[in-house]
């Protein structure tokens, strides 16, 4: 009895597997779809977000479509036309998805989903509040979210992030079957970076500076607003401006009579004048090799002091002789020129035209360099010379970088980098008290603020000549650089206005933009 009773189990147990195994490969394994393979998807991260010193927004992330065409034609293209999405009348050969709209809005997700044969993907748009007026600085992404100008492409690496990855099964009607047994990597957002700008100040530059490029009828101009103390840059104002070039770093110049700054720099520290010994400039001109190096006004027999007051060529090319090529040449390097400034903007030009075979120079090439011509420079390079005089000495790394914020922590950068020392503090303050004399009473008066004591130098630079292998009056570059207050710098101001039509002295164009950004700063100030 016992073995029937072990068959008739048996039996049992056998009849049970079989109609288990009948019900799995109907209804489980024929209703399951079949998976083909393991696909990996990338995860895009969040790109950080850009502002300035105080918070203010200038470049953020927000929320859009991306629309996809995945069929050779719509059902609902009114739907599509009223988002100005232009569906294809058919895919192209061997295309299953092609790309037809690129960052919609999200308000037109509820049309769209109504549409069949389009694919909607999510996407993250950048949007820039402040416009044109930061548009050469902060500058742009692609539509792969990279980096392409600018800020944002300096920093694309920490604004990027760090894509994640999971993995999903795929189907054989290539659908997508999320599992929670296969490996995944959630996505790492970039870090948010907080600028050293001012965007008050910028957009202040930048209207201001538009302004006066259209009234000169100048090619172009820029502003640079900073603090000499820390080399914080507060504004770069390019008008007009450009999504491809920073004219603050990327256009190099002849720089023409700031750039005398060097050769009086050495010449004092290393005492071979005095600012109240005399020098004879003649009748307004030096012949060197047949060339004729002029001052804009004959100024006869002056103090070294009043040869950098007004500006004369022919003092500072007698002066040059003085010092010699190769020493002129060092001071120039030690005070940053020809080598990077180390602003964080991507393609600084920085060798510019200093020939550092010096032992080719002749007198003419000596006398022009110290006088501007001969060299190219750019404006961080040159905002960060007449810093050194502005803080008692010392060359800085300009600072864009105020700080960052990562995983919710805020870093802060260093205060102030700096590079090495330029000069004594004796020199940095004879210098000051001299380019004070020039807003005072010599070439810079336009550029004064009664009450205020403002240290600063102009700059008219001719330009050369292809045509006729010389320098010409009818193209310059006019500027004007200054501190203030002199006696305890706050701001350092450049502006530079490229070609202005008619009287084109850095005097009459530049100093008096510098006054008007001077004064709001200054009002800007007091109102807090």
């Amino acid at each position: 009895m016992w073995r029937l009773k072990l068959l008739k189990y048996a039996f049992v147990l056998w009849t049970i597997l079989i109609l288990y195994w009948l019900f799995s490969y109907q209804v489980v394994k024929r209703s399951a779809p079949k998976i083909r393979y393991i696909s990996k998807i990338k995860v895009p991260a969040r790109r950080g977000e850009i502002f300035d010193r105080r918070g203010h927004a200038l470049a953020l992330n927000v929320p859009g479509l991306i629309v996809y065409q995945v069929a050779d034609s719509v059902d609902r293209p009114d739907l599509l036309e009223k988002w100005d999405i232009k569906p294809l009348d058919g895919l192209p050969e061997g295309r299953f998805a092609y790309l037809i709209a690129y960052d919609v809005p999200m308000e037109a997700y509820n049309d769209l989903k109504k549409v069949r044969g389009i694919r909607i993907d999510n996407f993250w748009s950048r949007e820039y509040p402040y416009g044109r007026i930061m548009l050469s600085l902060i500058g742009t992404v692609n539509r792969s979210g990279m980096g392409t100008r600018g800020v944002e492409s300096s920093l694309n690496d920490y604004l990027y992030g760090k894509p994640g990855y999971l993995y999903v099964y795929r189907t054989a009607d290539r659908k997508l079957m999320f599992g929670a047994d296969l490996p995944q990597q959630p996505p790492q957002n970039g870090y948010n970076f907080y600028l050293t700008i001012d965007a008050d100040v910028q957009e202040f530059a930048y209207r201001e500076l538009s302004k006066w490029v259209i009234k000169h009828g100048a090619k172009h101009g820029l502003v640079i607003v900073a603090d000499p103390m820390t080399g914080e840059i507060l504004a770069i104002a390019n008008y007009p401006p450009s999504d491809f070039k920073d004219y603050a770093v990327k256009d190099p110049y002849e720089p023409g009579s700031t750039f005398k700054i060097v050769a009086y720099t050495y010449a004092y520290e290393n005492k071979l004048i005095n600012p109240s010994d005399s020098v004879s400039t003649g009748e307004g001109y030096l012949d060197l090799q047949k060339h004729r190096i002029r001052d804009v006004h004959p100024l006869g027999t002056i103090t070294w002091k009043d040869a950098l007051v007004y500006s004369s060529n022919v003092a500072t090319s007698k002066l040059s002789l003085k010092i010699g090529k190769y020493n002129l040449a060092r001071e120039a390097l030690k005070f940053g020129f020809a080598s990077r400034s180390g602003i964080m903007l991507p393609g600084e030009a920085f060798k510019g035209a200093l020939n550092l075979k010096v032992s080719t120079w002749d007198s003419v090439t000596t006398a022009g360099f110290s006088i501007g011509q001969g060299i190219l420079v750019n404006g961080i390079q040159m905002v960060m010379a007449y810093s050194a005089i502005a803080n008692g000495g010392y060359l800085l790394m300009p600072k864009l970088i105020r700080g960052y914020e990562k995983d919710g922590e805020f870093v802060r950068t260093p205060d102030r980098i700096v590079i090495r020392k330029v000069m004594k503090r004796s020199t940095s303050e004879l210098l000051t008290s001299i380019l004070t004399e020039v807003v005072d009473s010599g070439t810079g008066k336009l550029a004064r603020i009664k009450g205020i004591k403002v240290a600063g130098k102009t700059g008219t630079a001719q330009k050369f000549d292809s045509r006729t292998g010389k320098y010409s009056w009818n193209r310059v570059t006019s500027s004007f650089i200054g501190f203030l207050p002199a006696d305890s710098p706050e701001y350092i101001i450049y502006v530079v206005i490229d070609e202005p039509s008619g009287v084109g002295y850095g005097g009459y164009v530049a100093a008096p933009l510098f006054r008007k950004i001077a004064l709001f700063l200054l009002n800007r100030k007091t109102m807090r």
